[in-house]
């Protein structure tokens, strides 16, 4: 029962359902375990090589690879101030071996600090009865981050394992169309360095002769990502003319964006009448820890959602945008007279637009001279009708009777001559 009701709150953790985007809790945590994979060692992705010391050849290897990027929704991304590439990168060092013994140990400075006179034999390479060792051991990258989108590319070298989008990247990632991908590319050396004391013997005792040895191993890699831009664009598709008959009050409107939505809401003169869920939230991991948020669908209740292509509504703009993401938003409404409607809509990252739009909803009329349910015109908004006329009327009835009489003849004409 105890293990059942562990899984149970594990699960809840775990699988845990958001009603908004999680977008700053999962940026800071990606933020705060960088650090974690600055040493992380991947021998699948591991460039190798090899140096040469006192006849020893000692192994080296290194691994750079793209973790991820602060902020993933839906496996894309969107431009916000701190969006950053998370890098994971580690080596494996080898290091100067004792010769033949039992045991074996590393020729180091931790070594040499309590090296006695029996073992100092085994790490003199060169056999002059001074013993050689390393110093120092370490390590540095020398790696440049280059961001790559549309037209725009920006190199910055890398400081940490953790970089900052160029500015000028980010303004060009604001204008997305959902469906446009990031492109970044890691390229440099990672160089090990070896801090030798090739002691030698000078006046009757061991001096000193300190050098370094290096050897570099190259790195070159790459990744890309989808990228959703800030941009929205409504279109009122019902009443089209902004004036409609009060008993089909409509307000139908289509918004173009280039993220993902995931809550609407009305408001009618200024209060809200209607929430409109799109989609909900979970957060996962990949495989090196960095945490993602995905999202499921609700079930649709007066909206649809397309974005199996890519809009560009070139001759609605001034600028040339493009929109992955298309959305129908259906509301019906009561009542006469004016009425302010708005749409607000919230994208996936956070984003909101609002369209405000006043609607008008009249009587039908009869006559020009009273509404459809029988109080004069003036007193309810109506859409004025023409007058009629008993003598209009009367044309009317003549001219559609010769017409009719027209149509017989000329069917019982092209009877008789069968």
């Amino acid at each position: 029962m105890r293990l059942f009701l562990v899984f149970c709150i594990l699960s809840s953790v775990l699988f845990c359902q958001y009603s908004e985007p999680p977008v700053s809790n999962v940026t800071q945590y990606n933020l705060d375990i960088a650090d974690s994979l600055d040493g992380y060692y991947n021998s699948q992705l591991a460039q190798n090589s090899t140096i040469t010391l006192f006849g020893q050849v000692i192994p080296l290897s290194a691994s750079v690879d793209i973790a991820g990027l602060s902020l993933m929704v839906d496996n894309a991304t969107h431009p916000s101030d701190d969006l950053s590439v998370i890098v994971a990168r580690g080596t494996e060092q080898g290091h100067l071996t004792s010769f033949g013994g039992d045991p074996e140990f590393y020729c180091n400075a931790a070594w040499f600090n309590v090296m006695t006179s029996a073992s100092s034999w085994r790490c003199d390479f060169d056999d002059d009865d001074c013993a050689e060792y390393e110093r120092a051991a370490y390590v540095v990258y020398d790696i440049s981050a280059t961001f790559t989108f549309a037209d725009v590319s920006e190199t910055v070298q890398m400081e940490s394992n953790t970089v900052e989008i160029p500015s000028a990247v980010l303004d060009a990632m604001r204008s997305a169309s959902g469906a446009d991908s990031l492109n970044v590319s890691l390229d440099g050396n990672v160089t090990f360095i070896y801090e030798i004391n090739d002691r030698d013997y000078a006046y009757g005792d061991c001096g000193s002769n300190i050098y370094n040895r290096s050897a570099s191993v190259t790195i070159s890699t790459n990744r890309s990502f989808t990228v959703c831009g800030d941009n929205k664009i409504f279109f009122q598709v019902a009443p089209a003319l902004g004036e409609q008959w009060f008993r089909n009050n409509r307000f139908d409107v289509a918004v173009l964006s280039q993220s993902p939505l995931y809550a609407a809401s009305v408001y009618e003169d200024g209060n809200a009448t209607r929430n409109m869920s799109i989609r909900n939230f979970s957060i996962i991991s990949n495989s090196y820890g960095i945490e993602e948020i995905i999202s499921n669908r609700t079930a649709a209740d007066g909206w649809t959602e397309n974005s199996s292509f890519v809009v560009t509504p070139i001759p609605l703009e001034s600028v040339n945008n493009s929109f992955a993401y298309v959305y129908l938003f259906n509301h019906a409404y009561e009542g006469l007279g004016e009425h302010n409607l708005s749409l607000l809509v919230k994208d996936s990252f956070g984003g909101m637009a609002r369209y405000d739009t006043s609607l008008r909803s009249v009587m039908l009329s009869y006559n020009g001279a009273t509404t459809e349910t029988g109080e004069p015109i003036g007193s309810q908004p109506s859409r004025k009708s023409a007058p009629s006329s008993n003598e209009y009327l009367a044309r009317l009835d003549i001219s559609l009777g010769l017409v009719a009489l027209l149509l017989v003849l000329a069917f019982v004409n092209s009877w008789l001559l069968r």
